[in-house]
């Protein structure tokens, strides 16, 4: 809990944590406890500012902190654990969609209610409404998952994925890759006061993530849990991990078919390297179970069709869950026994982030990883990760 402490003191903080280990509860209660002290009244020493006061004439909403994070899902599920945390407190949690973020744009947004407390949102979703909130009382910004925003998730190779095709990420409703979120959270960092505390928060962080966050902190204190010192990729202890060698491709579908004939505990995630690949094993699949019992998640759905995926898979409806790295980076499923990684992750930070679905807050989990011929010349990395944890 040194993160707690750290935020209240008002210093920007660089956290390191293996999955599972409750990374947004730790600055949740630390930025609620700020927000509760009423801080907000000296935030900006010059309350007769110019821009304020012009914000204040356009009817901005005032914003007192934001949370960013890669994908719409986990943004979800930051602000429904915030609310959770604030239950009781009058403190807001407002997560950033489609809708919302258009009414920004035009009838000066929450302004009756007297401005949001703690704006969720992806880089994208808050770069969309930068130029229509007012960001002078803003305290705090918390960058979640932030390898994947500031773009060094790969520990500085090349991300190629089958086909040659860079693997997809989820932004809002497109696809767009680092070089794009690093834009998007520059272009809002940029109209965020100075005085404003800032936070990373990652299971993995390499050393481009550290010198890139050099630039955007003052004197940050860094805490690691766990070894990981070096900013290199450690697995979850808790997740009991094996590679499973299939041959060829065509092994993949008949090992999974296998895992489902001889039993197996609901609550399994399944990677697949693309969105076309997580229908095609759905379509192979699909007729092992009850209807309803295995589904897809994907950028190709809808947002409230991927919301009710999510939450069926959460709820226990949907046994087995088949997903794009979508749902590789902070969802929290505490129902999830097992991970399958069908395809070959791309990396040992992937892998990292894929097995974390499972195993977390002291659960025990299971994490089975696939390979063919083709993967042998990847299998050491993920061999060593699993020999280290």
């Amino acid at each position: 809990m040194q993160v707690v402490p750290t935020i209240v003191k008002g210093k920007d903080v660089m956290v390191q944590a293996p999955t599972g280990t409750g990374k947004t509860g730790a600055y949740g209660i630390g930025l609620i406890a700020v927000l509760l002290n009423g801080s907000q009244d000296c935030i900006c020493n010059d309350k007769d500012d110019p821009a304020e006061r012009a914000s204040r004439a356009r009817g901005k909403t005032k914003v007192r902190s934001v949370v960013m994070s890669p994908t719409r899902e986990l943004c979800g599920q930051i602000k429904r654990e915030l609310c959770r945390l604030a239950n009781g407190t009058g403190l807001n949690a407002v997560l950033l969609n489609k809708e919302n973020s258009h009414l920004a744009k035009t009838d000066g947004w929450m302004e009756k209610s007297g401005g949001i407390d703690v704006l969720v949102g992806t880089t994208g979703r808050v770069r969309e409404v930068r130029d229509f909130v007012d960001w002078s009382r803003c305290e705090f910004v918390i960058i979640d998952e932030a390898d994947r925003l500031m773009g060094d998730d790969d520990g500085g190779r090349g991300r190629v994925g089958k086909g040659g095709k860079e693997r997809e990420e989820i932004e809002g409703e497109e696809a767009v890759n680092n070089r794009s979120f690093v834009r998007q959270l520059d272009s809002v960092l940029q109209v965020i006061p100075k005085s404003a505390v800032r936070g990373l928060f990652s299971a993995t962080m390499g050393s481009g993530v550290r010198e890139l966050a050099s630039t955007i902190m003052r004197d940050e204190a860094r805490i690691v849990v766990g070894d990981g010192s070096s900013g290199a990729a450690a697995a979850n202890g808790d997740v009991e991990q094996e590679l499973c060698f299939v041959g060829k491709e065509e092994g993949k579908v008949m090992k999974v078919r296998q895992m489902i004939a001889e039993g197996f505990k609901p609550g399994c995630i399944v990677f697949v390297g693309d969105k076309r690949r997580a229908r095609n094993l759905w379509e192979e699949v699909r007729v092992e179970l009850e209807v309803g019992r295995v589904e897809y998640l994907s950028s190709e759905m809808k947002g409230g069709e991927r919301d009710r995926v999510v939450e069926g898979f959460r709820e226990g409806k949907i046994w087995i869950l088949i997903c794009t790295d979508v749902a590789g980076r902070g969802m929290d499923f505490k129902n999830a026994r097992t991970v399958v990684n069908f395809d070959f992750p791309e990396s040992a930070v992937d892998y990292v982030h894929r097995i974390g679905r499972t195993g977390r807050g002291g659960r025990k989990g299971t994490a089975t990883t696939l390979f063919t011929e083709d993967d042998f010349g990847r299998v050491r990395e993920i061999a060593n990760i699993i020999k280290q944890s």
